[in-house]
């Protein structure tokens, strides 16, 4: 500790105990001098001997301040105030770079505000930390996938030893309005258990269930919140309407709870229909339904009292 004070000492009155240094050199030298003179040596003679005898006063001084002052430190500030003067001197490069930095760390700071706004916050459903979102690592592959076929979803949300809820989701742009005057809505397509997995409650009417997608059962579709707000000035007749897709008519079930947009993170789904409903809105689209097809993701709610080591083994 005290090492340390003598440092910090020496290193804000370095001037002064530089200048005591060089003071208290010069007096042994002129000690040693008149000493040498006092037994017969000349004055030149003397001064000789005595700085061989000092040695290399510069040496000295360095030495010195390697113990009693802090020379990385020293250092360093000398560099500061070199590259300060650099760049006063340069005051266009200066400036270019001090822009440069501040839009590199201003860019930084944006991304990671947006990374936490969309992948590091809860999906706003109930129990979220509940959820889990599955995926499959196939025999020789490097990676696993989080694609599932839709017969897959189906097998899966039949596992009520395993789950209490499986919801089988994927964005889809769709075409609103009539031909000629169509408007692309971001949206999305989802099994018939989505809402109830997530623990949503309707605003207005009620959301999807099973029975919604199931071959045969209407085109049918709910709306989010935003989407109602900007689109119908949140008129509470709004269930029941009909809203064009492609060109067919589709009916509206009701509106999702606010700040609901969907389960995939970062994107908006504005209309949210069931898989049922590709075949009827997009026949191109129908063969996504068929089992060679790997296209949804999967959220799910593990059964209460499953541990995951338990539920990994029996999917397998």
């Amino acid at each position: 500790m005290r090492e340390l004070i003598s440092r910090l000492k020496w290193l804000f009155n370095r001037r002064r105990r530089e200048a005591d240094l060089d003071a208290e050199l010069s007096f042994h030298l002129a000690t040693e001098v008149e000493d040498r003179v006092a037994h017969g040596a000349s004055e030149v003679e003397a001064m000789y001997a005595a700085r061989r005898d000092l040695g290399n006063v510069t040496l000295v001084r360095e030495n010195t301040r390697a113990t009693w002052g802090w020379v990385a430190l020293e250092q360093f500030l000398q560099d500061i105030r070199y590259g300060l003067r650099g760049l006063g001197k340069s005051r266009a490069f200066t400036a270019t770079a001090v822009l440069s930095l501040a839009l590199g760390i201003g860019a930084n700071t944006a991304i990671f505000s947006l990374l936490d706004a969309l992948l590091l916050r809860w999906l706003p459903v109930r129990d979220p930390q509940q959820l889990v979102l599955l995926r499959v690592q196939a025999v020789g592959a490097n990676a696993p996938t989080e694609s599932f076929s839709y017969p897959i979803v189906r097998a899966l949300a039949d596992r009520d030893d395993i789950f209490t809820g499986v919801a089988g989701f994927s964005g889809w742009n769709l075409n609103v309005g009539l031909p000629g005057s169509t408007v692309r809505v971001p949206g999305a397509v989802v099994t018939g258990a989505y809402y109830e997995t997530l623990g949503l409650n309707p605003v207005i009417g009620r959301l999807l269930t099973p029975q919604d997608d199931r071959r045969g059962a209407p085109a049918v579709a709910v709306i989010s919140y935003g989407y109602w707000e900007r689109q119908y000035g949140r008129s509470t007749d709004i269930a029941g309407k009909v809203i064009t897709i492609n060109g067919v008519p589709v009916t509206i079930l009701g509106v999702s709870p606010p700040g609901f947009v969907g389960a995939n993170v970062g994107a908006i789904a504005d209309i949210t229909m069931p898989v049922a409903a590709i075949p009827i809105v997009n026949p191109e689209a129908a063969i996504l339904l068929g089992p060679g097809n790997f296209w949804l993701r999967i959220l799910a709610r593990p059964k209460p009292g499953l541990s995951t080591l338990a539920a990994n083994a029996r999917l397998r």
